[in-house]
């Protein structure tokens, strides 16, 4: 709004200002929408309870035609906290609108049980190959996915899969 203000006040015409706008990209692994096969949301550049639920809650809100699936990996670094974090993580998968629910990590384990307690259906493992083949299979043309986790889960590997090779942002 800051830089529409003084583009305003420069008497940047509406039609450079539109173009400047368009022109502006996320940085990467922050809420990038990438479209392709499938329109991916790759918010995989860092992950704690609050980013996650807001991610999982951002897609939600979404008015989609396709199905939904979230792929959420590890929130990292969370010392003793993570039990709990990932489990309530887990609380807000079931809660949520996902048509799809793929778990990948160590940590994200404590969602994968209360998921499971629940009876909810939904992929877990801490193999990125058996990740890539579960989404793989599972995704269709036209389906939304969300890829939140951590860093070090490097969830960005499956955008190729998800995307095909040439996706747009």
């Amino acid at each position: 709004m800051a830089a529409i203000a003084i583009a305003k006040e420069a008497r940047v015409s509406n039609a450079a200002l539109k173009k400047g706008l368009e022109s502006v990209k996320p940085l990467f692994g922050r809420l990038e929408i990438l479209k392709g096969r499938t329109t991916v949301i790759r918010d995989c550049y860092n992950a704690n309870p609050e980013s996650t639920a807001k991610s999982i809650e951002f897609c939600d809100s979404l008015d989609y035609s396709g199905r939904k699936a979230y792929v959420i990996g590890d929130m990292l670094e969370l010392g003793e906290t993570s039990f709990n974090a990932h489990l309530r993580i887990g609380e807000m998968l079931f809660n949520s609108k996902a048509d799809g629910i793929f778990l990948f990590g160590s940590e994200i384990k404590a969602a994968a049980s209360f998921l499971e307690s629940k009876c909810k259906p939904f992929f877990f493992t801490d193999d990125i190959n058996s990740l890539s083949l579960a989404l793989d299979s599972y995704v269709k043309t036209g389906d939304l996915v969300l890829l939140k986790g951590s860093r070090g889960c490097a969830l960005e590997r499956l955008t190729d899969l998800l995307t095909g090779e040439n996706h747009v942002s």
